[in-house]
């Protein structure tokens, strides 16, 4: 009995699944998202230098040094992501904790946060 190699070939490219493609993480600097009219999107890291992380009667003034997420770039400094044009909010009393990192976007010469990683300080309940 002779043996058919291109059919053997054939009989286990039908058997065997096809090989996984290997998935890799997106870095920073792959990951730009738009470019419309609102210009393209971008992570930043964020590094605070200054400001009050705000008690029970008074709103956290956190500032922060920008940074690009994908080339360590400074982008501006002494930001206050709540003062326009930037686009973040904060509760208006209570403790913040300070961001590491955040989205922004550039309308001309202007870095504006769209998003940054603060968050409020939360503790458990007493009983």
């Amino acid at each position: 009995m002779a043996i058919n190699v291109r059919e053997l070939r054939e009989r286990r490219r039908r058997i065997e699944p096809p090989p996984t493609p290997r998935v890799t993480q997106p870095s920073a600097r792959d990951w730009r998202v738009g470019g419309g009219g609102g210009g393209t999107v971008f992570p930043v890291k964020l590094e605070q230098t200054g400001g009050f992380q705000g008690g029970p009667q008074s709103r956290a003034t956190w500032k922060y040094k920008v940074l690009d997420a994908a080339t360590d770039e400074l982008l501006a400094e002494n930001v206050d992501p709540v003062v326009p044009p930037h686009n973040w909010q904060r509760p208006t009393a209570g403790w913040m904790i300070v961001a590491t990192f955040g989205l922004a976007h550039r309308e001309g010469s202007d870095l504006i946060l769209d998003w940054i990683n603060e968050s409020v300080e939360q503790e458990a309940c007493s009983s």
